[in-house]
């Protein structure tokens, strides 16, 4: 319940609206193979003891593992006080108001879970009872159904694509269609098909009202809405055996009355999904792209690097003979495996030395005696990958100038690599940008103001 909202809303914290479509795709996919994987993990120890198979949790330390390595230490909940979503909602607004702003998104997912839980609670019971499928094949046709919600979620991207909004209404009308096979059509047919169906349907929805309610409320999403998605995915899971109980109690106990339950909460999945309205683009980043923006036309190719196994002074002597900030690092072959600032080295040294606590340091480490040479010398024994940045923050080049924007001032850094297939071709900074943009406006600005270009002015320039 802590863990979900916390992977889920990083995707919107750490990355832009226009990849969280094929991120939230990947996280549902990737929660779903989990589970199958556990699963198995967990069949195979209760072979030695039915104790072991609780071992399965130990799976949690590789990810902590891996959070501890990878995951940079952000506050979450934005980075300035007042900050708003993309929907305009406040970081600091009441869980009444979060819900008044996505009450769609988080009804729609109590009803679509409600919907699969329906299945993955009944399903087995309902097999036996129908006596048609042999009780060692349940448990591969529901392994089966959670593989196809892992290719759901892997397709969730590309529908996306092609669909546009009308996405939103292919859940409910998978998870209705899987139903109705099972309730009508039944035998092997019917359990395989509905069952392989209502997989699909829940590998697609989940990413869906999780990328959507991502993409309205930015990098609050993390502390608003997406705790409150996971609050209705579990409550549904929580509440499905009850509200099972109590149709059987109303409607009788019929052998395939869960599945026309399910077919209930499909229709109303339907009906709420009609709700759910997109976000639509910003005008500026539309029309830019619709210009022709090409990140290859401005970022630099002629990238300075260094590499991991050089001596941190090899990596100062380029920054002050390049005249630069910093610059990627890279391995044996070439790839890109951190990123090494003239503040990463200040710091460093700062750890060290409690005089380079500023710029001005060399007249402090000079007023108190001590050799400045001496101090220069320790970083010939300090390599670079000793001391770079791991987690570099990159841009594909084929972002769109919103994207690079969004990416440079959510992160509060001046530059970073583009990447292409995998592999840095290039280097994008924000003076690269300030120029693109005064290019392509400064003649229609000038027509209109007097513009001071001769440099006389240089107050701020950096």
């Amino acid at each position: 319940g802590i863990i979900m909202p916390l992977s889920t809303g990083l995707l919107a914290f750490y990355f832009p609206p226009s990849k969280l479509n094929k991120l939230m795709g990947y996280s549902s996919a990737m929660n779903q193979m989990g589970g199958v994987i556990a699963t198995l993990l967990a069949g195979l120890l209760s072979g030695i003891s039915w104790r072991c198979a609780f071992l399965v949790y130990l799976m949690g330390l590789f990810s902590m593992i891996l959070c501890m390595i990878f995951l940079p230490n952000d506050r979450l909940g934005g980075s300035k006080e007042g900050e708003e979503g993309r929907s305009g909602q406040e970081k600091n607004s009441s869980i009444a108001d979060t819900f008044r702003a996505y009450w769609p998104n988080v009804v729609a997912m109590f009803l679509l879970m409600t919907t699969f839980f329906i299945y993955a609670t009944n399903f087995a019971m309902i097999s036996i009872k129908e006596g048609v499928i042999p009780h060692a094949m349940i448990s591969v046709i529901m392994a089966a159904m959670d593989f196809l919600a892992f290719f759901g979620g892997l397709s969730f991207a590309g529908l996306k694509k092609n669909l546009g909004a009308k996405t939103r209404f292919m859940a409910p009308a998978l998870f209705l269609a899987g139903y109705l096979l099972l309730s009508l059509l039944g035998g092997w047919a019917g359990n395989i098909a509905g069952s392989l169906i209502i997989g699909f349907a829940n590998g697609l929805g989940i990413p869906y009202l999780m990328a959507d309610a991502s993409a309205k409320a930015g990098r609050n999403a993390v502390t608003t809405v997406i705790p409150m998605l996971s609050a209705a995915l579990y409550l549904a899971q929580f509440c499905c055996p009850a509200l099972t109980s109590a149709a059987r109690a109303i409607f009788g106990d019929g052998l395939h009355m869960p599945y026309f339950m399910a077919c209930v909460t499909a229709v109303l999945l339907l009906i709420v999904s009609a709700f759910i309205k997109e976000v639509v683009p910003a005008p500026s980043a539309s029309s830019e792209d619709a210009q022709g923006f090409r990140l290859e036309d401005i970022m630099k190719r002629d990238v300075y690097t260094v590499s991991e196994d050089a001596p941190v002074v090899a990596a100062l002597e380029m920054i002050v003979s390049k005249k630069i900030s910093g610059m990627p690092v890279t391995g044996a072959s070439g790839e890109l495996t951190g990123f090494i600032s003239d503040g990463d080295i200040l710091r460093h040294l700062a750890g060290v030395h409690r005089e380079f606590t500023n710029p001005y340091a060399y007249l402090t480490v000079m007023e108190s005696g001590k050799e400045f040479s001496d101090i220069m010398k320790e970083m010939t024994e300090i390599k670079v990958e000793d001391m770079a940045t791991r987690n570099v923050v990159t841009v594909d080049v084929s972002d769109s100038l919103a994207e690079i924007c969004d990416v440079l001032s959510s992160r509060h850094i001046k530059k970073a690599p583009v990447m292409k297939n995998g592999r840095m071709v290039g280097i994008v900074n924000v003076s690269n940008i300030t120029k693109h943009i005064f290019s392509k406006y400064a003649g229609q600005m000038s027509s209109c103001h007097h513009l001071d270009l001769d440099g006389s002015d240089r107050h701020g320039m950096y």
